[in-house]
């Protein structure tokens, strides 16, 4: 729906970019986008809010740091040009896809959506949503490798409205997505159906007589530069997730009330070392060597210092398993 659009366009166009009347429009976004991430990452260090902070919603956490002002440890530079490569990559993927023709809304990341909870709302703003193309397949011939809709049932309508959101991921990341489809590793799913239950995308949805499909995730490799685009379809108990997550956090007396991510076991070509170390999204928090485990962790680098990211040992008892349903 998007990405075969894109490849399309461009084999159409080899060595310049599909031209259908909106390239001010594209160039403008794009420019803005990317001074937008570099002022957000470099000059301001800007929080996202809300409904637009993906990884806090697999762990309730750091959500709670934030709203408390806990210490925290400034961002490393390998992180802060990470996230700022994904703004880039992701509003390139933003603008390839509208000068394809795909009738994407808005370009300006500034306008909000709101998921409604018992007390207020949670304020967001997705990448992008769009309807269905009339008239053409989900996905064009000859491009189903790129495009995974298997998990689309039913016809789609007119009226649908699908959200969309633009990533980036490295070579290993990617080829798993290719595999099973998006997963809630950072958050991605949780605040994706987040968006699909806010005030906003219901409502443009119920005004054209369809319903929120769901969420198409176009990913670029970063290694290769090749692209595809995952649908998910709308799961309203994620949007009750989040809802219940804020309703610990406002009871919450301190962060001991509410749980760790768990850790990993440590292994080393292909067996386990006996030590736990931080996942993924832990090794990326800049809460958890100033609060959430401080004086637990000895950090070590695998490789040279300045070549690959730092693993973060856990030491003392450890922690017991929680249940989480996602």
């Amino acid at each position: 729906m998007i990405v075969d659009r894109i490849y399309r366009e461009l084999a159409a166009n080899p060595g310049s970019i599909p031209k259908n009347g909106r390239e001010d429009e594209t160039m403008l976004g794009l420019m803005a986008a990317v001074q937008r991430g570099f002022q957000r990452q470099f000059l301001e260090r800007e929080e996202r809010t809300a409904l637009s902070i993906s990884g806090p919603w697999t762990c309730s956490r750091k959500l709670l740091y934030k709203r408390e002002g806990a210490p925290r440890k400034p961002l490393e530079p390998r992180s802060q040009v990470n996230f700022f490569l994904g703004d880039v990559v992701e509003a390139t993927a933003k603008a390839l896809a509208i000068q394809a023709g795909v009738l994407i809304e808005p370009w300006d990341q500034d306008v909000p959506v709101h998921l409604k909870l018992r007390t207020g709302a949670l304020e967001g703003h997705p990448d992008a949503w769009m309807r269905p193309p009339v008239g053409e397949p989900v996905v064009l011939e000859g491009f189903e490798g790129v495009a995974k809709w298997e998990k689309l049932e039913g016809e789609l309508r007119p009226g649908d409205v699908f959200n969309v959101e633009f990533k980036k991921q490295a070579e290993f990341a990617f080829g798993r997505l290719l595999e099973n489809g998006m997963d809630n590793t950072w958050g991605y799913l949780s605040q994706a159906n987040g968006y699909c239950a806010s005030e906003e995308l219901q409502e443009i949805a119920r005004q054209g007589g369809g319903t929120v499909r769901g969420t198409i995730f176009v990913v670029i490799n970063t290694n290769t530069g090749h692209m595809a685009e995952v649908f998910e379809p709308f799961d309203p108990l994620y949007a009750q997730r989040i809802a219940s997550d804020v309703e610990a956090i406002e009871e919450a007396e301190s962060p001991d009330d509410l749980p760790r991510l768990l850790t990993e076991d440590e292994t080393n070509r292909g067996k386990t070392t006996g030590r736990q170390v931080l996942g993924l999204v832990c090794s990326y928090c800049d809460y958890a060597e100033s609060v959430c485990w401080k004086g637990r962790l000895e950090v070590e680098f695998k490789g040279t210092k300045t070549g690959s990211r730092p693993v973060f040992v856990v030491t003392g008892e450890p922690e017991p398993a929680m249940e989480d349903p996602f």
